[in-house]
């Protein structure tokens, strides 16, 4: 027999108990779906490959077409030859990465833009990060157009300095 403090659970608290279960529950399905189902259940999309979609690194290779202007500043020199011994192996990347590290950790050298520093550090990471030689390649077209970015705002500069000193005479 219950004592006379106790009281039998009400009925609110019989349904804030269901509410809570259900409430994991509607959590562990969520958890399911989200995390366990995509690797038991491959998507059939993902898996099939279509021969006109499957490209060789010899094929991205051959559309990879460094710049072809002459670069005066040494710093775009030095990210068109990173990018084109990315280009040429690929999966040798450690010299570049580096390189890479080295550039970013100076900004000044990099003539205090921050588009082409925050290129260069995304260079480096994705060079770190992604395996594939794909990302060699996007890492290469991400390098020439950084040097080409510092190439034209290096002109630009020596431009208005240029200007600004002729002005003075």
């Amino acid at each position: 027999m219950p004592d006379s403090d106790e009281q039998p659970p009400g009925r609110l608290s019989r349904i804030l108990a269901v509410a809570r279960w259900a409430a994991v529950g509607v959590l562990l399905a969520i958890i399911a779906v989200r995390y366990i189902l995509p690797h038991v259940a491959a998507d059939p999309d993902m898996v099939s490959i279509k021969l006109e979609d499957a490209v060789t690194v010899d094929d991205i290779k051959d559309k990879l077409v460094p710049p072809d202007q002459i670069f005066v500043n040494p710093v775009a020199r030095q990210l068109v030859e990173l990018g084109n011994r990315l280009v040429a192996a690929p999966r040798d990347r450690q010299d570049a990465i580096r390189q890479l590290f080295a550039l970013s950790e100076n900004p000044d050298i990099l003539g205090d833009d921050m588009t082409t520093y925050l290129a260069v550090r995304s260079a480096y990471w994705q060079l770190r990060r992604d395996p594939e030689v794909r990302g060699s390649f996007e890492t290469a077209l991400m390098l020439w157009d950084a040097a080409e970015s510092l190439e034209s705002n290096s002109a630009i500069a020596a431009a208005s300095s240029g200007s600004a000193a002729g002005g003075l005479d």
